[in-house]
């Protein structure tokens, strides 16, 4: 343990050398909840991975002003075959310890992710990863994967294999290195993160000397502290406060179609009352997602159509459209069901972590009761809530969204039975997904994805809400920063007047 603890004292001191020294200019970024990891490897969630991406980089990026795959520090890739893509990777490249990037390194970092519970939704097909020559890798999967190159631009974290090794993962998380253009240079639970820019970066030393992420849960104190010139940045911020951000000094309120789509959590594994799925449809009926949408969120979205994905996804299904807004209906599938009186659930959500989370969750909560469904709120704080959500805890009902690429897939994933998220099981949807997920023909998986639409909808494993845009609130000093539609952050060539 001594030794292991040098080692991650000695990986901060050099990353302390690394820090850039022209200016002392932050970037302060407020999010709804505090960062819990900086190993990437560790969480899909995206207020960890603004942080934690900034240090350590994957192979390729998902680029959706292009709408394809692009280079970071692989620089081509090509299929040899159904199993095998040749990755070519980027050369001069080290980790900030002094590692070197190369073929090794990559070998055993994806080698490491691909065994990580988190990130088994991108590359669980991943069988192995041989290295062909210094800077040139092959990676093998069990059975032919169509979306090889986006999995890796989402889950291939590139880490030191000597100082990893050396710490172990827990200690990773504590001091984290990577090839990125910062490096962690202060953390403080519960209060601030602080990243220093690598001068050594690959890509040229970042504009922007320090970043810090400041969790701000309240929404009008990120906007207070916007407006005070304390944050350049705040995110997840909710619609009603459009208005104010749009005339306040020195302050642009920026919106950004988003790729996260939110739902309930409907548990219908065995044992839960909502197993039977006619209470599962009553829900879907007794929920106004056009009022819901129109009134929290200034109709700056999209209604899910019985469906977890929306029309910017490949494989959405267009012959679905959204269960209708009907209580009658509902009422008469909860007698059906046995409950002519009603029931009571226990209903869980988070505040902070989506924007309106708390407002949308209690006018769900009135939705449901109006036909006869009584709610126990349960309101948890942003780490409690991933942290119920992947044991599967949140039952048998929860507010959630999830973010991915613009595939069908990775949403579908998320339901296969037993895994991580997994309130679901249905063995016809676990075939249709696990084929869908092999197949290489386009227009075979196309129409795949669009029977896996069409089982979501007859036997729904969520109650299907909307797919709200993004809200920003940006200072007028910062330049260049474009947002993403997954809520990333991405610096790259942003300023700080």
């Amino acid at each position: 343990m001594l030794n292991r603890m040098k080692l991650v004292i000695l990986a901060l001191a050099a990353a302390v050398v690394l820090i850039g020294t022209a200016g002392a200019q932050r970037l302060v970024i407020a999010q709804g909840q505090d960062i819990v990891w900086l190993n990437p490897m560790k969480t899909t969630a995206q207020v960890n991975l603004n942080a934690s991406t900034q240090i350590v980089e994957t192979l390729m990026d998902y680029s959706y002003e292009a709408g394809a795959v692009v280079p970071l520090l692989a620089t081509s890739w090509e299929r040899l075959d159904d199993l095998t893509m040749r990755v070519s990777l980027r050369q001069g490249v080290t980790f900030t310890n002094g590692e070197p990037f190369n073929a090794e390194a990559a070998a055993f970092s994806l080698t490491l992710a691909a065994s990580e519970p988190a990130m088994s939704g991108s590359l669980s097909l991943v069988e192995r990863v041989d290295v062909v020559d210094e800077y040139t890798i092959d990676v093998v999967t069990s059975k032919p994967d169509p979306l090889l190159d986006i999995s890796l631009s989402r889950a291939s974290y590139m880490v030191p294999p000597a100082y990893f090794q050396e710490v172990g993962a827990e200690q990773f998380n504590v001091a984290p290195i990577g090839t990125g253009p910062y490096v962690l240079q202060e953390r403080v639970p519960g209060e601030r993160v602080v990243l220093g820019s690598n001068a050594d970066y690959w890509g040229g030393a970042p504009e922007i000397a320090e970043v810090e992420f400041r969790p701000i849960q309240e929404d009008g104190a990120r906007l207070a502290a916007l407006q005070a010139g304390e944050v350049q940045i705040a995110t997840n911020m909710p619609h009603g406060l459009y208005d104010r951000l749009a005339a306040s000094n020195g302050v642009a309120a920026v919106t950004v179609h988003g790729a996260r789509t939110m739902y309930l959590i409907l548990d219908s594994r065995e044992g839960s009352v909502l197993k039977d799925v006619r209470l599962r449809q009553a829900i879907n009926y007794a929920i106004d997602k056009e009022a819901l949408l129109d009134v929290l969120f200034a109709g700056r979205g999209t209604v899910l159509q019985g469906q977890m994905v929306t029309p910017d996804y490949n494989g959405f299904n267009d012959a679905l459209s959204a269960y209708p807004y009907d209580p009658e209906r509902a009422r008469e599938l909860l007698a059906a069901a046995g409950y002519p009186n009603g029931l009571t659930l226990d209903f869980k959500y988070p505040f902070g972590r989506y924007a309106g989370d708390r407002e949308t969750s209690e006018a769900v909560a009135g939705m449901l009761e109006e036909v006869g469904i009584k709610t126990n709120q349960i309101v948890l704080e942003g780490g409690e809530f991933l942290s119920q959500l992947t044991t599967l805890q949140l039952t048998p009902m929860a507010f959630v969204g999830y973010a991915t690429a613009p595939d069908a897939i990775y949403q579908y994933n998320i339901n296969i039975t037993g895994e991580r998220y997994a309130y679901y099981s249905n063995p016809d949807y676990d075939a249709l997904v696990n084929a869908a997920a092999t197949e290489m023909d386009p227009a075979k998986r196309l129409d795949l994805l669009k029977q896996i639409g069409q089982l979501g909808y007859d036997d729904p494993p969520y109650a299907y809400l909307f797919a709200p845009d993004d809200l920003y609130g940006v200072s007028d000093r910062v330049g260049g920063w474009v947002p993403r539609p997954d809520q990333g952050i991405d610096l790259a060539g942003v300023t700080l007047d």
